[in-house]
């Protein structure tokens, strides 16, 4: 399945945009077309540690219609690519991405038309990357008066989602009012990823 064969190349990343265990899908983008912008901080080639000592490397590339190819690589691993839309809600930046289809190995997951989150800081050396946290933001999503988002639980084992089993089912809108108004209270996001710009 086209979908596990991504874990190895994320696993080196310290389960940088992870397909497959820590980051909910949704079935709408956070990040609408109208609402696309283009960072020329973020364009270019960033590179990390992993705990493993490992260095790994992230390059955003600008598309047309203010998208981006995001592809990772890894040494002695086969690179991985995103279609990402990044967007500012509020005073943060936000990365929607999906993971991009391989031609070469079919149309066996529908991993590429579900959409996942990550919060970005951007500078102009610096970049850090924090990846929603599915139990955390159902924890809060659970809390007795939020009006926050919908979302279903996928059965554990259920075809393509048998890692994963928190879906979004709300609009874009309804999910960026959350990441506006329920969510800046609360800790919905794993521990920062750190790169610093490849020169």
């Amino acid at each position: 399945m086209r979908l596990r064969r991504t874990i190895p190349l994320m696993a080196m990343v310290a389960s940088l945009f992870e397909c497959t265990a820590c980051g909910p899908y949704s079935l709408r983008p956070w990040i609408g077309k109208k609402d696309a912008i283009r960072e020329q901080k973020l364009m270019g080639s960033w590179v990390g540690v992993d705990e493993n000592k490992k260095v790994f490397r992230i390059r955003f590339i600008p598309t047309t219609g203010g998208s981006y190819k995001v592809k990772l690589f890894n040494p002695g691993e086969k690179s991985a690519l995103l279609n990402a839309t990044l967007g500012r809600i509020g005073d943060a930046y936000y990365l929607d991405y999906v993971i991009r289809d391989d031609p070469k190995q079919g149309n066996g997951s529908c991993c590429s038309c579900m959409h996942q989150l990550a919060q970005l800081e951007i500078g102009q050396d610096k970049l850090s990357i924090r990846l929603l946290d599915a139990g955390k933001l159902e924890a809060v999503l659970n809390k007795p008066g939020t009006k926050g988002i919908e979302f279903v639980k996928v059965k554990q084992g259920e075809d393509w989602l048998k890692w994963n089993d928190l879906l979004i089912v709300s609009q874009t809108k309804e999910m960026q009012n959350f990441l506006l108004t329920d969510s800046r209270d609360s800790d919905i996001w794993d521990d920062p990823i750190e790169l610093t710009r490849r020169r």
